[in-house]
């Protein structure tokens, strides 16, 4: 049954006292109504309404300008998914029947009609009507995941092809790079010179990457190039680098530095492979007495502080041989800055920044602003004897039609950086958040935004799906009188729901639940006790005034104001008894345990995990469980499927072969029939028989053929269809599994956002053979501990190296 208040009916009625009767009876079953008594006001209504269409328009068959069948047809004209109904007298039927399919009417009405048959007839409209718009939605989500679908497979084409571009020029100049390597002789190759040699041995290549490494090798290579050219007579002194570049430097009446470098290069070695010499290189004063270089944890400031001043020793080529020795490359301040602060620097003074490298902009991860209180807790007023009154349950949050629930923030990619060094500083990919529209709300174009579909209470579940919760109320008992209760919204139950039943839905608050099996993605609060629950799955939390014999799984915090016996509790918040006794159960909280009294003298001892979840961990399981079955419930049929294609293949083979059969019988039948008219002319009644015989086995061999070739058909057909339908399946399978791995996602963000506390705490006292166990360690009570705080805790053995361990400490309160 829909829900009245979502839909708004149109009645187009001439007579005052018919519409004013159906107006009234329809408003007092919930429904929104207008009442137009002239057909042209009604249709322009109904065109105003465009943007929000009515669900339902009423007419009568006989109205003043044009007749109702008239109206409907420019009603499913100006608004296609609207339900369309028309009342008439029966002496109308006749003429109404053709009205009805020009005017594709939903619904027909006899006057006279009771109350109850108008709305029997208006529930089924508003009922179709309901899944007319659930299909268009469909129509539309679908339409707008394949768009989606199709820019994505666009960007991913483009991807391709611009990672296959680059693969093809890099495999290209590898094979170029490769075929020089291993051909031609030693002497075929190239000469190289000085600026092919530094092009090869600096990466990333730059105009300061390559001052800088000529900088580093120049006293090295100063001894290494003197040797080489003491033959010719050429003798090589220091210079900077700034004269180096220049023309001037390397002409005149000095050798060309290209010719020192080829007989620098026909000494050391060939390929560019330099033979180390033993000559020392030339001394240079050290700058450690002179100045401090400092360079920080992250690599991306390099600080110089002047210690003494001597400007023959501390020069702007010195202190650049020292960065360079310090594999400080990139970020180095500009030669005139540098010189500037050697001028002006006075010892001890403050730091002069002489490298700064490029620092890491972070990404910007997703994030949800919530515009409602997402932790809302139906918290109700305890009673004396224990039970909870959740008609006091305060201020209950609250949104109208098209108010905006949340709004999300997209992420945004970082930008690497590069350290002083010349090394990339790599940054994390940006993470994403769960942003899903559940029930009751819809998730805007761009995906950024979700609203309220329908007046109601926001929520937002442990899945992170966000839903507006319309409200059922069952006064008295969920028993064989409502039956089981699936519902899309909170559930009130003032009685008790019985043993047996079971309530699907976001909140449930109750009176009492007896043996029936509860599923909610919201919280459970329940007035009395919990007895014989087989299992309990909620999203929220649960509150009970006692919980006995019954199996409990929670995402939130369990608060029972009673006892806990002989029960299993799984949670991923806390467990607190507040006034009562934990008795004969087993207890998993993540966030720990707090109880006024751990067993009793004649009760089985009680087994206490903290600090862990088993809860998510079981979710992850059958998660994990249903996925691999799913997997190989795949795998099977895409065997089957193959089978099914081989048939196929070899139904091919047999209708190739028959249809070879065919078409000789044919040919060899009109061979034939040409002898026999000859023959049947001849007389020659021997040949004529043989012949005879011999048309008889060829027509018995078409025959066999066509009939081979309509099995085979048939058989392929059968196999076309046994494939689409396991393909069918595999789609099913293979979107469940999807859904699945979005909640175990979601399952794993939602355990590493709880935080894990391994420690019960006894207000009063624990019996002895009470296990409690931590992530680590686990202690078992030899006597009784009164008023205490047990905790794990982690110990580190005496002195150094020593043993880490854990251990269950017991501290008083």
């Amino acid at each position: 049954m829909t829900d009245p208040s979502t839909h708004e009916i149109l009645i187009i009625e001439h007579d005052k006292n018919l519409g004013h009767r159906i107006e009234v009876l329809l408003t007092g079953a919930g429904h929104r109504t207008q009442c137009k008594t002239a057909s042209l006001e009604g249709l322009h209504v109904l065109e105003e309404r465009e943007e929000q269409p009515f669900s339902l328009v009423i007419s009568s068959f006989r109205m003043p300008v044009m007749d109702g069948d008239q109206i409907l047809e420019r009603a499913k004209l100006v608004s296609p998914l609207t339900q369309r109904m028309i009342i008439t007298d029966p002496g109308e039927v006749e003429t109404v029947m053709g009205a009805v399919n020009k005017a594709e009417v939903h619904a027909c009405l006899s006057i006279p009609f009771t109350d109850g048959e108008l709305l029997a007839q208006v529930n089924l409209c508003l009922d179709a009507h309901a899944m007319e718009m659930k299909r268009a939605n469909l129509i539309r989500v679908t339409e707008r995941q394949n768009r989606q679908m199709y820019r994505m497979a666009k960007l991913f084409k483009e991807r391709d092809e611009q990672f296959a571009a680059q693969i093809k020029s890099k495999t290209k100049r590898l094979r170029v790079e490769r075929s020089q390597s291993t051909t031609g002789s030693e002497g075929s190759h190239p000469s190289p010179n000085l600026g092919d040699f530094l092009e090869l041995k600096v990466s990333p290549f730059s105009p300061q990457t390559f001052a800088a490494a000529f900088q580093a090798l120049s006293s090295e290579l100063l001894i290494l190039i003197n040797k080489a050219c003491a033959g010719e007579g050429i003798r090589l002194e220091s210079m900077a680098y700034g004269s180096a570049r220049s023309t001037a430097a390397l002409s005149g009446p000095k050798e060309p530095m290209d010719k020192v470098f080829l007989l620098l290069y026909a000494v050391a070695g060939t390929r560019g492979e330099f033979i180390a010499l033993e000559d020392k290189p030339v001394s240079v004063a050290p700058l450690g007495d002179y100045i401090e270089f400092t360079v920080s944890e992250d690599r991306l400031t390099a600080l110089a502080r002047l210690k003494k001043k001597d400007p023959d020793v501390v020069t702007l080529q010195g202190v650049k041989d020292a960065l360079g020795k310090l594999g400080i490359t990139f970020g180095v301040q500009q030669d005139a800055l540098i010189k500037t602060w050697l001028s002006v620097a006075t010892p001890g003074g403050k730091p002069f920044v002489i490298a700064q490298g490029e620092a890491p902009v972070p990404p910007v991860n997703a994030g949800v602003n919530y515009h409602f209180q997402t932790d809302f807790l139906l918290a109700g007023k305890v009673r004396p004897d224990g039970s909870i009154d959740f008609r006091e349950r305060g201020g209950i949050p609250f949104v109208t039609k098209s108010s905006l629930l949340a709004e999300k923030t997209r992420p945004t990619g970082g930008r690497p950086g590069v350290d002083i060094s010349g090394v990339p500083i790599l940054v994390a990919d940006p993470v994403d958040v769960i942003f899903h529209a559940g029930q009751g709300a819809s998730l805007s174009g761009d995906g950024l935004r979700i609203s309220a579909d329908c007046d109601g209470q926001p929520h937002l579940d442990a899945m992170g799906n966000v839903t507006v919760l319309s409200e059922l109320t069952i006064k008295g008992d969920v028993d064989f009188k409502t039956g089981n209760i699936d519902f899309k919204g909170n559930v009130i139950v003032s009685g008790a729901i019985k043993e047996g039943f079971s309530v699907r839905g976001a909140n449930l608050t109750a009176g009492q639940i007896e043996g029936a099996d509860i599923e909610l993605t919201g919280d459970l609060n329940v007035g009395g006790g919990i007895i014989d629950a087989k299992l309990i799955r909620v999203q929220g939390s649960v509150q009970a005034k006692y919980v006995n014999n019954s199996f409990v799984r929670a995402f939130g915090d369990l608060i029972v104001q009673k006892e806990i016996i002989d029960s299993t509790v799984l949670l991923s918040g806390a467990c607190e008894n507040l006034n009562g006794n934990i008795i004969s159960s087993t207890i998993v909280a993540r966030k720990g345990v707090k109880a006024v009294n751990i067993g009793t003298e004649t009760s089985q001892p009680s087994h206490i995990r903290v600090g862990v979840d088993d809860h998510i961990q079981r979710l992850l399981a059958e998660v994990n469980g249903t996925m691999d079955k799913n997997l190989d419930q795949v795998a099977r049929l895409k065997q089957e499927i193959a089978g099914f294609e081989a048939e196929d293949q070899g139904l091919n083979v047999k209708i190739s072969d028959a249809a070879h059969v065919q078409d000789r019988s044919q040919v060899e039948l009109g061979k034939i029939e040409g002898q026999l008219a000859a023959i049947k002319d001849s007389r020659d009644f021997h040949a004529f028989d043989r012949l005879s015989k011999m048309v008889k086995k060829l027509h018995v061999a078409a025959r066999m053929a066509e009939e081979g070739l309509d099995r085979a058909f048939h058989r392929q057909d059968v196999l076309v269809g046994e494939i689409q339908k396991r393909k069918d399946q595999i789609a099913l399978v293979e979107d469940e599994n999807r859904s699945l791995d979005d909640e175990r996602k979601a399952l794993v963000v939602f355990s590493e956002k709880a935080e894990a506390l391994p420690q019960v705490i006894v207000a009063r006292r624990a019996l002895p053979e009470t296990t409690i166990e931590g992530p680590n360690t686990l202690l078992r009570l030899k006597k009784i501990v009164s008023r205490s705080r047990i905790a794990e805790v982690r110990q580190e053995g005496d002195g150094a190296g020593g043993v880490l361990f854990f251990e269950m400490a017991v501290s008083s309160l």
